[in-house]
């Protein structure tokens, strides 16, 4: 079974046809994995995160990174 839930995060300077790059912090427990990420508004975008693994897992708080491509 695959778990997913969807975290959403706000930057004053996010545009809507930004390009957003997610950069996992090098402590991120096996199994997260990111598989989407979108922009809701011209603000705030949500990156899914699903466990892919058949065990439980539960990931400690950290700092993701981003690098966001103006287009």
């Amino acid at each position: 079974n695959t778990i997913t839930i969807t975290p959403s995060a706000t930057v004053p300077v996010l545009t809507t046809t930004d390009v957003i790059i997610p950069v996992p912090p090098a402590t991120l427990e096996n199994g997260i994995n990111w598989v989407g990420i979108h922009t809701i508004t011209a603000t705030t975008f949500k990156l899914r995160l699903a466990n892919a693994t058949s065990g439980t897992v539960d990931p400690a708080s950290a700092t993701w990174g981003f690098i966001v491509f103006r287009r």
